[in-house]
C-alpha cells in the first residue's frame, strides 16, 4: 500500500512572493540536515543528463549573432530561469560588474589550459 505524503500547495507564487514571508517557507524549499550536501543537491552529477543553457556574451554584441544569442537567452530564462555565461577574458570583468557590482575589482579567471 502506498504511503501517504502531505504536500503543501503553494499555488503559483513566485520566489519574490515567497521571500516576502521568510518565516513561513514551504518545506519543499528547505534543505534538511543529514541530506546530501548543499552544493551536491544543487549541482547535477556527471551521471545526470542535464545541459544547463550557455549564453555567449560576445555573441550578444555582434550584429550577425545577436538575435540568435538573444533567442537562446530568452529560452534559457523561460525554461530554466538561469544560464551559464560564456565569454572571452575581456568580457569577464564587465559581466561581473553587471551581475554583482561588489565584484567589480575581482580579476577575471585564468584562461583554460590548452588541450594538447
Amino acid at each position: 500500500m502506498a504511503e501517504s505524503v502531505e504536500v503543501e500547495i503553494i499555488g503559483n507564487k513566485s520566489a519574490q512572493e515567497l521571500a516576502l514571508n521568510p518565516e513561513n517557507v514551504p518545506n519543499n524549499y528547505i534543505h534538511k540536515e543529514g541530506g546530501v550536501g548543499f552544493r551536491d543537491a544543487l549541482l547535477p552529477s556527471e551521471s545526470d543528463d542535464i545541459d544547463i543553457p550557455v549564453v555567449d556574451i560576445g555573441n550578444l554584441t555582434s550584429p550577425t549573432t545577436a538575435q540568435q544569442e538573444l533567442d537562446k537567452l530568452h529560452s534559457a530564462l523561460s525554461s530554466w530561469g538561469l544560464f551559464q555565461v560564456e565569454a572571452e577574458r575581456a568580457y569577464h570583468q564587465r559581466v561581473l560588474q553587471i551581475l554583482d557590482p561588489s565584484m567589480a575589482t575581482t580579476p577575471p579567471p585564468p584562461p583554460p589550459p590548452e588541450v594538447p
